[in-house]
């Protein structure tokens, strides 16, 4: 492999704080009828899980993410399109996200074992 393309792989920056599993925040109502009850699980590798809860079966979308200051850049594969979301982490527990003027809250569940 050219050295290039590891240094390039090398550069892509996650922010740690971002790294476990977070739930839509249920007094968060007005998201809540947006989205759905919604799990979104990040991993320090770079894999996201998100998983939409509906009443007959959980719907899971598998992505990639990485941060760029204050932003979480998002890829589906199969169907290949970066998206750019907003956050703001109010403190280990809290995060917001902010989506087309649309800002959501999320609970962390609990951080991934180190």
């Amino acid at each position: 492999m050219p050295l290039w393309g590891r240094e390039k792989r090398s550069m892509i920056v996650r922010d740690a704080g971002l790294v476990g599993i977070w739930d839509l925040d249920p007094s968060d109502t007005v998201a809540l009828a947006r989205y759905g009850s919604t799990t979104m699980i990040l991993g320090e590798d770079g894999r996201l899980t998100h998983v939409i809860h509906a009443p007959e079966k959980d719907m899971i979308m598998l992505l990639t993410w990485r941060t760029e200051g204050q932003t979480i850049i998002t890829n589906q594969h199969s169907a290949p399109r970066e998206e750019k979301t907003s956050y703001t982490l109010l403190n280990d527990h809290t995060l917001l996200l902010t989506l087309a003027g649309e800002t959501s809250r999320y609970v962390r569940q609990n951080p991934f074992p180190r």
